[in-house]
């Protein structure tokens, strides 16, 4: 029985320590995003979030030059914007606060969903009583597994493992925490514009109405309230869409309004999307919600323009 006492004991210790090695190894990986905003390395003078539609379609580097400012790029595929206020809190707590911040919001954004809430992003701050809490809330079998040694890795073995031995890998050969990412943007592999959007408006002839849900537009308020209570200056955006899109989004209009009128209530500039031919054509997106990297660079200095011209973000002095 002794033994047996000794060997588990033995077991529990090495599956804590292991779980120490990859909380360290996840820290070091900067594509992690939640561990490159807890790192207080990032220090962003203008941030810009959103999903996928900033991840892969701002290109902060352009900015940077146009502006600066030292800028990055806290877009995260698929998350919501309750992950969105969370991954803000989280930058406030570890970086000073940006000069400007820059929230890319979309009709599509306020349908009702239950997804892109990743509780996996703070498998570092399980213990910490405000992201403890949130994750307990939306995920209590994550939460709870916290508790066993190794059981959280379990959990997301096939996100949290990868992503911890690349940090630790780079650890160990000093290479750059950040290798995926150039300061949070993820350039779209994709050049060609694929099928899905053609079958897409095969199987709607006749457009298609989406849903509003109270509940997500109340989010986006939430988002905007806690950023003035920081002191932080927002500036909303729309990001390109295929135009044929658009029009299959019949109610999308009304669901423009609703965000205008948002906006003005909160005094939160949002910058539409200018008319342009550029986004009736397929050559700069590889589907009809995201732009290929032709058609990223191309948004980013017009949006870049917008910042300098229409916001007053000053541009960067000549040196003498």
């Amino acid at each position: 029985m002794r033994n047996a006492l000794l060997f588990l004991a033995a077991l529990l210790a090495l599956a804590w320590l292991t779980e120490r090695v990859l909380d360290f190894g996840l820290s070091r990986n900067y594509d992690f995003k939640p561990a490159a905003v807890a790192s207080g390395d990032v220090r962003a003078e203008i941030l810009f979030q959103g999903s996928s539609r900033v991840e892969m379609m701002l290109n902060p580097a352009i900015v940077a030059a146009k502006t600066g400012l030292r800028t990055y790029n806290l877009g995260l595929n698929g998350n919501s914007i309750e992950h969105q206020l969370a991954l803000l809190q989280l930058y406030l707590r570890h970086n000073p606060k940006p000069r400007y911040l820059f929230l890319e919001i979309s009709p599509e954004y306020l349908q009702q969903s239950n997804l892109g809430f990743y509780t996996f992003a703070f498998a570092l701050q399980l213990r910490d009583p405000y992201f403890g809490n949130l994750v307990r809330e939306r995920d209590p079998r994550f939460y709870a597994a916290s508790y066993v040694p190794l059981l959280k890795y379990a959990l997301f073995n096939h996100t949290l493992v990868p992503e911890a031995l690349a940090g630790l890998g780079r650890w160990l050969t000093g290479d750059s925490p950040e290798k995926k990412y150039q300061k949070g943007f993820a350039p779209s592999p994709f050049v060609r514009f694929d099928e899905t959007f053609d079958r897409f408006r095969a199987g709607h002839p006749n457009g298609f109405v989406a849903d509003t849900d109270s509940g997500k537009y109340a989010a986006f308020r939430r988002y905007f309230r806690f950023a003035r209570s920081q002191g932080i200056r927002v500036i909303a955006y729309e990001a390109p869409l295929l135009a044929d899109y658009q029009r299959l989004h019949r109610n999308r209009p009304e669901q423009l309004a609703l965000l205008d009128s948002l906006c003005r209530r909160e005094s939160v500039p949002f910058l539409h999307l200018d008319p342009n031919p550029y986004w009736s054509d397929r050559r700069f997106f590889y589907n009809a919600n995201h732009l290929n990297a032709q058609g990223t660079d191309l948004f980013t200095k017009q949006l870049s323009e917008r910042i300098t011209g229409e916001l007053g973000v000053p541009l960067p002095r000549p040196r003498l």
